[in-house]
């Protein structure tokens, strides 16, 4: 395990046996649970700065992905199964049942939102709401690969060679190859952006030859199990019901999907998004050099609930619906803002309900009656606790 300095003090360790893997994990925080997944080449340690503001409301667990950092892996296989995002999914389907969370939000990131999003398909009762940084599905984002994004995204290809071919050439400098990616995926082209401890934690990660075999078969399965796993489902009719935040980089190079809202609409029931600021030119950093708990936090509460915390909002500690919608039905509707085309970030206070105004839809949960019959549709700006 890494011994790097501890970027969450004050939050338990755990670690937990799943179906073939072993995953770490940090716990902290008091209110409903959220579960944050980091992508690469990353481990937990990307949510070091967002953890603070999210746990005074979210009972927070970030883990590392299956045999990312300090979480083990299991052998691969020939279709790479182990590695697909359908068993990372159930992964954390396990960790949050063995945790007594039932029901519980998601917030995910690069290869993270690929599970994110898999654990929305494979366990629709289990995840309240979803936030995804940075991605398509994995399905769309290879139908996008063309000329002119194709160098932008050659780690895609690069990774999922067969073994050992990209374990042998990164493990001749798996740091130059690190910083490398890290730097170029900042507006900045350089590691300024990042933390020295955060960089440590994923310097002293991705030395380990097993970390780098654990990655690749992350892409492997990229590349083979998990499009075929979206087309599937797709052509099944199988789409994500639970509201939907997608967030992106307001400005980007080369490998990304243009359009990621229109790219997300033909797979979600309810999903709303945009583009957030100037600070990435492209994907794989959001938590750390882009967005703030403010763009994340969107999903999780209502700003206009004064001085009432997210846990106060219609959601016990254990996910559950509370049968208590008073506070709901006595609160004033007011325009909402994501279907008035006009999606309003606020502060990280207002967002998680502690203080402050502003505009969101009132609803409680997409099975709230609140909007039955009102014409407005549920949006990850209610007062809900992804």
């Amino acid at each position: 395990m890494t011994t790097e300095r501890d970027l969450f003090p004050g939050f338990a360790t755990r670690r937990f046996k799943t179906d073939g893997a072993v995953i770490h994990a940090r716990i902290g925080g008091s209110g409903p649970p959220l579960l944050l997944l980091h992508g690469f080449p990353q481990t937990h340690a990307c949510w070091h700065r967002l953890a603070p503001a999210l746990a005074r409301h979210f009972t927070l667990v970030i883990p590392d992905l299956r045999g990312y950092g300090d979480s083990k892996g299991p052998p691969t296989d020939s279709e790479h199964k182990p590695y697909a995002k359908r068993a990372m999914a159930n992964d954390f389907a396990d960790v949050m049942s063995e945790l007594g969370y039932a029901l519980f939000g998601v917030i995910s990131h690069d290869r993270g939102g690929r599970v994110g999003y898999r654990l929305a398909l494979d366990h629709p009762e289990r995840v309240e709401r979803l936030v995804t940084l940075d991605i398509v599905t994995t399905l769309d984002a290879w139908i996008d690969i063309a000329k002119d994004n194709a160098v932008g995204r050659f780690h895609w290809m690069f990774l999922a060679r067969p073994a050992p071919f990209p374990e042998t050439m990164i493990g001749r400098d798996p740091v130059y190859f690190l910083d490398y990616l890290l730097a170029q995926w900042t507006g900045s082209k350089n590691l300024s952006a990042f933390d020295p401890g955060a960089l440590a934690h994923y310097r002293a990660a991705f030395a380990r030859p097993e970390v780098i075999h654990a990655c690749c078969e992350d892409y492997r399965a990229g590349a083979t199990i998990d499009p075929a796993l979206d087309a599937a489902d797709f052509a099944a009719g199988r789409r994500i019901t639970m509201p939907m935040l997608a967030l992106w980089g307001g400005t980007r190079a080369h490998g990304f999907v243009n359009k990621p809202l229109e790219t997300w609409r033909p797979w979600c029931a309810h999903v709303r998004g945009r583009a957030q600021g100037r600070e990435l030119s492209f994907g794989g950093l959001a938590p750390e050099v882009g967005f703030r708990a403010r763009h994340t936090g969107a999903g999780f509460g209502d700003p206009r609930r004064g001085r009432r915390t997210v846990h106060d909002t219609g959601r016990e500690h254990s996910g559950r619906l509370r049968s208590d919608h008073a506070h709901a039905r006595s609160s004033p509707r007011s325009q909402c803002p994501v279907d008035s085309g006009a999606f309003t970030v606020f502060t990280p206070e207002q967002i998680l309900g502690t203080t402050g105004s502003g505009t969101s839809c009132s609803l409680v949960s997409r099975r709230c009656p609140e909007f039955a019959g009102t014409g407005c549709t549920p949006c990850m700006t209610s007062e809900v606790s992804r």
